[in-house]
């Protein structure tokens, strides 16, 4: 296991590949017929600049830490205080673990 992105976790089926890791749940690779659609790093390399990494428990940023759904708002915590917003998380400080594994021929 790398201590970097832990289990490297390989999905493939009819030329498409996947490689997800289980530090932080990061999409290392992604590749169909043999042509990279991700930018890519080494198994034991921590991912630069958050590449592959999963946006918790919400992408982008909300404006005024406040949303609403189904006429109830909600307030969040201000995790960017010079712009009154929340921001998303990483999700790298978490380490998933393979429950299951199914071989389809």
């Amino acid at each position: 296991m790398s201590a970097a992105t832990g289990e490297q976790l390989e999905i493939s089926q009819q030329g498409s590949r996947a490689i997800v890791t289980t530090v932080g749940a990061g999409l290392r690779l992604f590749e169909v017929n043999g042509v990279q659609y991700t930018e890519t790093f080494g198994a034991d390399e921590p991912p630069p600049m958050g590449m592959g990494q999963v946006l918790v428990p919400w992408p982008n940023r909300v404006a005024g830490a406040r949303w609403t759904q189904d006429g109830e708002t909600h307030d969040l915590e201000v995790t960017e205080p010079s712009r009154g917003n929340a921001i998303h998380g990483r999700s790298e400080e978490h380490t998933s673990e393979l429950q299951s594994r199914t071989l389809i021929s």
